[in-house]
């Protein structure tokens, strides 16, 4: 643009000092760190990261099962399951491995014992 207009990198170089400094003046002066709140748990988060840690568990088991078949087709010929018995199969080891998460989940405190303790003698 230099060859069109000459003016136009000191232009926009005193555009963008301008904008440094209104920026500089917004974050220094404008903006203030929220105040921190004290709340008892993560909320709806803690629901998403369940679904979320079931959902990977679904998905990596049918990953491998689709992977494992895939190499079994092509490496060995004594090994030839039917689909049924493969689903069946992969979907006993999901299952399993879905009540090894749940489990664990339920029997597993979310928040340790002197957190707990903590909260409650604050609420008090």
């Amino acid at each position: 643009f230099s060859a069109v207009y000459p003016l136009a990198g000191a232009i926009a170089l005193l555009n963008n000092l301008t904008e440094l400094w209104a920026d500089r003046y917004k974050l220094c002066r404008l903006s203030r760190k929220p105040r921190p709140v004290s709340i008892r748990d993560i909320g709806a988060w803690f629901t998403a990261f369940q679904f979320l840690g079931v959902l990977s568990v679904v998905s990596n088991c049918w990953l491998l099962s689709i992977d494992l078949w895939r190499v079994e087709e092509v490496s060995s010929s004594w090994l030839t399951p039917d689909h049924l018995s493969w689903f069946v199969l992969w979907v006993t080891i999901e299952h399993i491995l879905l009540a090894v998460f749940l489990g664990l989940d339920r029997f597993v405190s979310n928040v340790p014992a002197h957190v707990k303790l903590a909260m409650d003698r604050q609420s008090l």
